[in-house]
C-alpha cells in the first residue's frame, strides 16, 4: 500500500459567478494574450490537468515561475473580483492559482497538479474566451 498523500486546495465558484466576474474584469481591462494563451492551454489539457512546468512548456517559457506570475496575476484579479482570499503558500502570500483551478500535489516535495475548475471551464467556454 503506497503512503502517498494529497495536499488539496483552491474553491470552486459558480458558473455564473465566473462569468460575471471575467465580464467585469474585461470591462475594466484587456487579459493579456500570452494569460489568454494559458488559461486556453489549460483548458484543452487531458482531463484540464497540468503541472506548472508542463504549462510553461505549452506556452515556451523556459521555467514555471513565469506561470506562477503571469497565471497567478489572472488568479489575483479573478479572486479580487469574487472576494475570495486563497490559502496562504509557506511564505504568507496567497495562492493566487486557486482562482482558476484546484491545487493538488502527492507529497509537499512533489510538483502542483492545477486541474482548472469545470464551472471555470463552462464559463470561458460561454464568453468564447475558449474553444
Amino acid at each position: 500500500m503506497s503512503d502517498v498523500r494529497s495536499y488539496p486546495i483552491g474553491r470552486e465558484f459558480s458558473k455564473d459567478e465566473y462569468v460575471k466576474a471575467f465580464t467585469t474584469i474585461q470591462s475594466r481591462e484587456k487579459i493579456p494574450e500570452n494569460i489568454l494563451q494559458m488559461l486556453q492551454n489549460h483548458y484543452a489539457a487531458p482531463e484540464k490537468k497540468l503541472t506548472p512546468t508542463q504549462l510553461a512548456d505549452s506556452v515556451g517559457y523556459k521555467h514555471y515561475s513565469a506561470v506562477n506570475l503571469h497565471y497567478g496575476k489572472l488568479g489575483r484579479v479573478l479572486c479580487e473580483e469574487l472576494a475570495y482570499i486563497p490559502p496562504l503558500t509557506n511564505h504568507g502570500d496567497p495562492t493566487w492559482t486557486c482562482g482558476l483551478a484546484w491545487g493538488e500535489r502527492a507529497t509537499h516535495e512533489s510538483e502542483w497538479v492545477w486541474t482548472m475548475y469545470e464551472n471555470l471551464a463552462n464559463a470561458t467556454r460561454e464568453l468564447g474566451i475558449v474553444k
